[in-house]
């Protein structure tokens, strides 16, 4: 009996560790970005409004709104990582889990385009 219990124990917290896991999304800074190769070549996306990414934007990022982002996952290589970007990381957080859900590799840009040098938007 107590090493059923022992078992199920263990089972359970193997369980919940998986889920922890596939939940925990990687996030670069935007120096990373910009100077560590292993970056150069993965898909960028902001998930800002249109207005948003309008009003100003970084070099080489797609505009993917939050909002829509499931209805273009085809327009998305899946053999290709991607970093996501926001105003402060909250909806980019959001959509790299949604994405990862999704089986993508995702990163997701720390601070936002709040965190780009001025020179950069």
């Amino acid at each position: 009996m107590e090493l059923l219990i022992g078992l199920t124990i263990i089972i359970i917290g193997l369980v919940f560790w998986q889920i922890k896991r596939q939940q925990s999304i990687a996030a670069i800074s935007f120096e990373q970005l910009m100077v560590d190769e292993t970056y150069q070549n993965y898909q960028r996306i902001d998930v800002r409004t249109k207005q948003e990414f309008t009003s100003g934007h970084l070099a080489k990022f797609r505009n993917i709104p939050l909002d829509t982002l499931a209805t273009q996952l085809a327009t998305l290589d899946q053999t290709r990582p991607i970093v996501v970007m926001c105003a402060s990381g909250m909806r980019s957080a959001q959509a790299a889990k949604f994405l990862q859900k999704h089986e993508y590799q995702v990163v997701n840009l720390k601070g936002g385009i709040h965190a780009a040098p001025k020179n950069f938007h």
